[in-house]
């Protein structure tokens, strides 16, 4: 019954109207999402901050009164000769190493090896991370 009635009222509706109701959604839709785009842009900034004050005085945990943060590093690859690299897998059949760019994992077992010259075609960044976690959540 329901739907027959949500059937008969779309039909008195005209096309114009809805036509509006979309445009009048779309623009709150942008609206909200200008909002979220400002508040990301603070967020990215406070995090920024909050970043290199830890890195700076190496604290690796703190808390507020509503939520903790854990500052880590984790080791990236970024291949800077690919020619290299791709003989260096060949050589080794390392083929793990290869996603649609060199594999994070793979790279850094192979790290973790010590091999001298390390991955040829290869150098390791650094990127940081903070992971904010409510508190009393695991």
């Amino acid at each position: 019954m329901e739907q027959a009635v949500m059937e008969v009222a779309e039909k008195l509706v005209g096309i114009g109207v809805m036509i509006d109701e979309m445009y009048a959604l779309r623009e709150r839709k942008k609206a909200f999402e200008k909002q979220a785009s400002d508040v990301q842009k603070e967020y990215d900034l406070v995090e920024a901050r909050l970043m290199e004050r830890m890195r700076s005085e190496g604290t690796p945990k703190a808390g507020g009164l509503y939520a903790t943060v854990t500052f880590s590093e984790r080791l990236l690859p970024s291949v800077k000769d690919w020619d290299k690299f791709w003989k260096f897998i060949g050589r080794k059949k390392w083929y793990h190493l290869l996603e649609k760019r060199a594999s994070v994992s793979g790279c850094r077992e192979v790290w973790d090896m010590n091999l001298r010259g390390g991955i040829p075609g290869v150098e390791k960044f650094s990127t940081p991370t903070l992971r904010l976690q409510v508190n009393g959540e695991k």
